[in-house]
């Protein structure tokens, strides 16, 4: 009895351009739901009709025996390596897992063991039909090399969806989706971003697919991206995502543009104020958290700003002289609106943190910062307190940076 597997259709209907055409274009078709018209197909080696094609559903080759389709699938699911009785997969000896391969990851289903050469292949093969299509000639070099020639000259939907994801994953490949976000219009850039659906959680955690995200924030609008948020709200803790050292840096980019989208900034506050970001004063002193909360501090609103500022002031003492918190004390003198700013002087000033601040080069530019903008009587008591520790700021490098602000000041 012939082998049957089943597909869940997507929104997309593009399945051209695929590569290796039989099993590209076949597969692809099945994966979808959507099949191209019968003459882009070869009519002898795909008997079958389009009509079961459509229904989403691989049914068996009239020439293939069910053995072989429990194989490729054995294959996908990454239970066997190599189909029964051939090699490793390679573009040269398993053109069918190959091409398998490629079409699946429109659907995500591809396997996450596949092998680099796998990925190559595809795109190589993407790479070969657009050239013959547009009658173009690329530069040499291995598939990445050529595809980045093409960046500009074929549409990039055409050159690399159904492996956004996959080369996002990949330290050469998320360099090649970055350029080609870069060069292509607001509409193919968002085809290519809605491919991460799904995947948002494991591309944050890839040390390349992470500045893939990053790079699409900063050139969409926040409409377009923020499905990331809402997809790592249900899929991770994003306290966790705080103190992550990929994850922090999507959040400053989320910060950084989000802000700018009334809605958007408006979720953001719900997520700091209820919570959801998890403790705000422990991300304050965390080595990665911190970024996130300097950030919100420099790019938030008020409202924003009010929860770190809130959440810091509890402890000014042991954030003064934290190595990651002073960080955010620096922001909070800068940013936060200026009778804020001054109280938080006042604080600083009073609990006698600010000579440790002072001597220390992580706190450097805060103590800086605090003697920019202090005025009046809270001035003089800051000149007198550096005057009467001068000879232990003298020894050390950021001491005497100190000393040459405060010489400034007291002129």
């Amino acid at each position: 009895m012939a082998a049957c597997v089943c597909y869940q259709p997507l929104e997309a209907s593009w399945v051209y351009g695929m590569g290796a055409p039989e099993w590209a274009y076949g597969v692809s078709g099945w994966s979808q739901g959507v099949i191209p018209s019968q003459s882009e197909l070869p009519a002898s080696d795909w008997p079958q009709a389009a009509s079961e094609w459509s229904s989403g559903m691989i049914q068996s080759r009239s020439e293939s025996p069910a053995s072989e389709w429990s194989q490729d699938w054995e294959w996908l699911q990454g239970s066997s390596q190599s189909r029964s009785g051939s090699p490793e997969p390679s573009a040269q000896h398993s053109a069918r897992e190959l091409c398998l391969w490629d079409s699946l990851s429109l659907t995500g289903k591809a396997p996450l063991g596949c092998p680099m050469e796998a990925l190559e292949a595809a795109l190589e093969s993407r790479v070969a039909n657009l050239c013959g299509e547009f009658q173009l000639s690329v530069c040499d070099g291995d598939a990445m090399d050529r595809a980045s020639t093409l960046l500009g000259k074929v549409p990039p939907g055409r050159l690399l969806q159904g492996m956004v994801v996959s080369l996002a994953l990949d330290s050469r490949g998320c360099w090649l989706l970055q350029d080609a976000m870069d060069t292509c219009d607001s509409f193919a850039r968002r085809e290519l971003l809605m491919e991460f659906k799904g995947h948002v959680r494991k591309a944050v955690e890839s040390p390349h697919a992470n500045h893939v995200l990053q790079r699409a924030v900063e050139l969409m609008a926040p409409a377009t991206t923020r499905f990331f948020l809402d997809e790592l709200t249900r899929t991770w803790d994003l306290a966790s995502v705080v103190q992550h050292k990929f994850g922090c840096r999507l959040l400053e980019r989320v910060f950084e543009h989000f802000t700018a989208s009334a809605e958007a900034s408006q979720d953001l506050t719900f997520y700091l104020s209820s919570g959801l970001f998890g403790d705000v004063a422990a991300h304050c002193f965390h080595s990665f958290g911190t970024h996130v909360m300097q950030h919100v501090l420099e790019y938030g609103t008020a409202e924003q700003q009010c929860v770190v500022w809130l959440a810091l002031r509890g402890d000014l003492r042991r954030a003064a002289m934290d190595e990651y918190a002073v960080g955010v004390l620096d922001k909070a003198l800068t940013f936060l609106p200026h009778a804020e700013q001054q109280s938080l002087a006042q604080c600083l000033v009073e609990q006698e943190v600010f000579l440790n601040m002072a001597l220390s080069w992580r706190g450097q530019s805060a103590a800086e910062r605090l003697l920019c903008i202090a005025e009046g009587p809270l001035l003089a008591t800051i000149l007198a307190q550096l005057e009467a520790h001068r000879g232990a700021l003298r020894r050390s490098k950021s001491g005497r940076a100190i000393l040459a602000v405060a010489a400034r000041r007291g002129q």
